[in-house]
């Protein structure tokens, strides 16, 4: 009877030690480790120039990636990303930024959701990479439309490339859902 009593016991101690210590605390409050973080994304992006389109292929969007650097806290990089897309006939129609492509390390202002940098060194892979200049660059939140209408923030950039002296393109766009119905289709 007194093992009985003893196990009882122990039972009801660990229950409440189990059910005490799972107990979550809910806030608001997020602070990012790295403040360029509040700019990281996936993007649909075009890229103009003059008005017309700069990117190669059949389909008005690319994607673009902004993501915080590790080790500085005020850093953005940029990196282009070529798109393939396939119809219901297995075809493939890729869209590439071609001598467009970038890969360039930013400075951010978190606060004002804004990048930029001058002359910088452009690590695009598989391209004859000039120097970036970006200009004039803001994420607007809750600005954009996904492709099928819901509200998502957008990106607005102007780009200067070395190899091209006094011409500015012009990428924009929205940002990335995930969801199956926001991806660009053939």
């Amino acid at each position: 009877m007194k093992f009985k009593n003893i196990l009882s016991a122990v039972l009801v101690l660990s229950s409440v030690v189990a059910i005490t210590s799972c107990d979550k605390t809910e806030s608001d409050e997020f602070e990012y480790v790295a403040p360029a973080g509040k700019l990281a994304g996936e993007w649909f992006v075009t890229l103009k120039d003059g008005g017309t389109s700069a990117l190669t292929g059949v389909r008005p969007y690319a994607k673009l990636l902004t993501f915080n650097d590790v080790n500085k806290g005020d850093s953005l990089w940029v990196q282009s990303v070529n798109l393939t897309y396939q119809d219901a006939d297995k075809n493939t129609f890729p869209v590439r930024f071609g001598t467009k492509a970038i890969k360039v390390k930013s400075i951010a202002d978190a606060n004002a959701l804004t990048f930029s940098i001058a002359q910088g060194k452009n690590v695009a892979s598989g391209t004859v990479a000039p120097k970036v200049t970006i200009l004039n660059s803001k994420i607007l939140k809750g600005q954009g439309k996904s492709l099928s209408g819901n509200p998502v923030d957008s990106i607005y950039i102007e780009v200067q490339y070395s190899d091209t002296p006094g011409k500015t393109f012009i990428l924009s766009g929205h940002q990335r859902t995930g969801f199956g119905e926001d991806e660009p289709h053939y």
